[in-house]
C-alpha cells in the first residue's frame, strides 16, 4: 500500500493540472499514489487527467475521482453562499435548468478511504463518485432554506428560479452534471447516500449555536 496519498481536487483548472501532476512526479519520494479529483468540470480537466500519460508512464497505481456540486462545513461553496445572501434580505435569484447531484465534501472523503484497500488491490481508473439523488441549482436552495427552517424557525428567502442566460457566470456549467455511478459502486461495494442526508449534516454543523 502506498505510504502517501497526494490528492489534487480540481475545477476547470486543465490548464495548471498537468504542472500539478508534474510537481508531485519530480518528488525524489516515490511511494505515493495520485487521486485526481474533478468537480464536475466543464473544461478539459477530466480528459487531461485521464489522459495524461505523464500519470499513466510514472505511476502504476492512479485513480481519478470524478464529483459533483461539493458543499461543506469549509471552503466556499453553494450552502455556505445561499446562507451569506439570505442574510441581505434581497429576494435570490437562483439557476433552475442546470441539473446534479449536490455531493458532501465530508463523503467524498469517505469514499476515497473506503476504495484505498481495493485500490490497493489493482482497481484502478477513473470513476464517478457523487451523492444520490438530482437537482436543480434552485430545488438544492429551496431544500437548503427549508432544512434551514426547520433547525432554526427562521421562514426561507424569496426565491426565484432563472434560467441559465439570465445568470451568465465566468465559468459556464452544464445543463446537466449528473453522473453514473455504477461503475464506482460496482468497484468498490460503496453505496452513496442521499445529497439531503448530506445537507442536513452540514446545515446542523453551519447553524449551530
Amino acid at each position: 500500500m502506498p505510504c502517501v496519498s497526494v490528492i489534487i481536487p480540481a475545477y476547470n483548472r486543465a490548464d495548471v493540472l498537468p504542472r500539478a501532476i508534474a510537481s508531485v512526479l519530480n518528488q525524489t519520494f516515490t511511494d505515493y499514489e495520485i487521486i485526481v479529483v474533478d468537480d464536475a468540470s466543464t473544461d478539459d480537466t477530466g480528459t487531461v487527467a485521464q489522459n495524461s500519460g505523464a500519470v499513466r508512464d510514472a505511476l502504476e497505481r492512479h485513480v481519478i475521482l470524478r464529483t459533483s456540486w461539493i458543499f461543506g462545513v469549509k471552503g466556499r461553496n453553494f450552502v455556505k453562499a445561499m446562507l451569506r445572501a439570505a442574510a441581505e434580505g434581497d429576494e435570490l435569484r437562483v439557476v433552475d435548468d442546470q441539473f446534479g447531484c449536490p455531493t458532501p465534501a465530508a463523503d467524498v472523503a469517505e469514499a476515497i478511504l473506503a476504495m484505498a484497500p481495493a485500490v490497493v488491490g489493482g482497481k484502478l481508473g477513473t470513476f464517478h463518485c457523487s451523492a444520490a439523488g438530482r437537482t436543480s441549482w434552485h430545488g438544492f436552495a429551496e431544500e437548503i432554506f427549508a432544512l434551514r427552517q426547520e433547525i432554526t424557525r427562521q421562514p426561507p428567502p424569496p426565491l426565484r428560479p432563472v434560467a441559465t442566460a439570465d445568470r451568465p457566470a465566468p465559468a459556464p456549467r452544464p445543463a446537466n452534471s449528473e453522473l453514473d455511478c455504477s461503475r464506482f459502486t460496482a468497484a468498490f461495494g460503496i453505496a452513496q447516500r442521499s445529497w439531503r442526508q448530506g445537507l442536513v449534516d452540514v446545515l446542523n454543523e453551519l447553524l449551530k449555536a
